[in-house]
């Protein structure tokens, strides 16, 4: 119950560590880790990146499960008294754990052919599963914030409220976040027709130089 004695006491502070955790985890990690993968698959470092970004992110919200958890004094994760929030959380947690063993192994598998009438180059099965199941993991992580924010007036002991500019924020960052990420499949997939950025490029340059030629011809006659 809030007691509304303008300090925070350790249920609060529990709280307070564990939105911060999954903020930085939500806004910073995993779309990091989801955007590198998305667009720096040239690069020798991307896995690197996208490994390390992900472990950081594992332990983050393995922290952030905990003190959660603590919080509540474990008794609201299931039964009469868990809520929306413990049920994403949960979730979340689950996926994330699964998705780093999952990424771990298919790091080892083979490139396959391309899914029936998909122009995408080789991969195993495995890695377009472990990118859905990885877009999915970010959904439950968002949708774990948004009803973090909603419900801790009433959570919170000291009764303080989420401030409208912070839920505003929310949406500004989650939209800009998953604008990009999708845009970079249009950008490796030039018009959806199984060019890349390096292809229409190349393209686009052979174009230019067949109209130079033909201006030239022209202008010749």
């Amino acid at each position: 119950m809030p007691h509304n004695n303008n300090f925070l006491d350790l249920h609060d502070k529990l709280e307070i560590s564990h939105a911060l955790l999954g903020s930085v985890t939500a806004f910073f990690l995993v779309p990091g880790a989801m955007i590198t993968a998305r667009y720096a698959r040239n690069s020798k470092r991307w896995y690197a990146i996208h490994w390390i970004l992900n472990t950081i992110g594992m332990f983050f919200i393995t922290a952030s499960f905990i003190m959660g958890v603590k919080s509540i004094n474990g008794n609201q994760i299931g039964g009469s008294k868990s809520d929306t929030h413990h049920r994403f959380g949960l979730v979340t947690f689950f996926l994330m754990i699964t998705q780093c063993a999952i990424g771990l192994a298919v790091h080892y598998t083979k490139a396959g052919g391309p899914p029936p009438g998909l122009p995408a180059p080789g991969k195993h099965w495995s890695r377009y599963f472990h990118a859905f199941m990885g877009i999915c993991m970010a959904g439950t992580l968002y949708a774990c914030l948004y009803s973090g924010m909603h419900e801790w007036t009433k959570a919170s002991d000291d009764a303080t409220v989420t401030p409208t500019a912070v839920r505003v924020v929310f949406w500004v960052v989650f939209a800009f976040i998953v604008g990009i990420y999708f845009l970079g499949f249009y950008l490796r997939r030039g018009t959806f027709k199984g060019k890349g950025i390096e292809e229409n490029a190349a393209a686009q340059e052979s174009d230019e130089s067949v109209h130079e030629k033909d201006k030239d011809a022209l202008a010749a006659a």
